[in-house]
């Protein structure tokens, strides 16, 4: 395990960059260009991993993926249209961090990653590597990649976080979403939610059990899975936030040390 102590990865929520229920799908530019400002405060290395949102998730459905019993020839047949959508998203915020004076690369996880019956089988890092000894940010997203068992399966951002936080030993995890953090019950259904402000080996099970899944159409497991994956990734010396990214600049804030509301993860 690499131990880069500067290296800061951030998720950029489906649901908070998405337009998670239109159709055809649509980013949400001005959180888009909010979180590339706040990362210029950022002085090391920034790996940006975007969920699917709108873009992977709808055709995802549409294809049966999260379906156990769907055939691999429609799985198989769902790939360019989900690859399309991917690429229209990660070319979009591309372009809103261009022009907030960030110069990033996109690397998407089809053309390097294979799954084995949903789970990740191979994740090679030497191009990540090489872009982050080059200093260049670099944009990835969830995706759908190529299965040696079921043709074709989709890959989570939480997913691709967990790798890269596993092999690159980062520092900070920052993962933005549309709620404050992790509540007792769904925010969207009722307003006076309780938030949990820390998540530890004390409370995380009981907090596995309240996660519920996402409202919106979602194929990697809804929120029970995130927490799982953020759990897995905990350590004394990482810093993990769940934050609500819809707030301006509250990613900025949380970059510069300041106390936000937001729920932290701690071993």
């Amino acid at each position: 395990m690499e131990n880069m102590r500067d290296l800061l990865v951030v998720k950029l929520g489906g649901s908070a960059i998405t337009h998670k229920s239109s159709s055809p799908p649509k980013i949400n530019p001005k959180v888009i260009a909010n979180a590339a400002e706040d990362l210029r405060a950022h002085k090391g290395n920034v790996i940006v991993v975007l969920g699917g949102g709108a873009h992977g998730h709808q055709a995802a459905k549409k294809y049966g993926y999260g379906n156990q019993t769907t055939p691999r020839g429609i799985l198989l047949e769902g790939i360019p249209e989900i690859r399309h959508n991917m690429d229209d998203l990660a070319t979009q915020v591309e372009h809103v961090f261009v022009q907030k004076g960030i110069r990033p690369v996109v690397i998407n996880p089809f053309s390097f990653v294979v799954m084995d019956n949903g789970m990740v089988d191979s994740f090679p890092m030497e191009i990540i590597r090489l872009a982050l000894d080059a200093n260049i940010v670099i944009i990835t997203h969830g995706d759908v990649c190529f299965d040696r068992t079921r043709g074709a399966s989709i890959l989570s951002g939480d997913v691709i976080i967990s790798q890269i936080v596993r092999e690159l030993n980062a520092s900070r995890v920052l993962l933005g979403t549309n709620v404050d953090g992790l509540f007792l019950q769904d925010p969207h259904n009722n307003p006076n939610a309780e938030l949990i402000p820390l998540v530890t080996t004390a409370n995380k099970e009981i907090m596995k059990k309240l996660a519920g899944e996402s409202s919106d159409v979602d194929v990697t497991g809804g929120m029970a899975l995130k927490v799982q994956q953020i759990l897995e990734m905990t350590h004394p010396n990482r810093e993990i936030i769940l934050f609500n990214l819809l707030v301006p600049h509250r990613l900025l804030r949380i970059l510069r040390g300041e106390r936000v509301i937001c729920t932290r993860f701690e071993k």
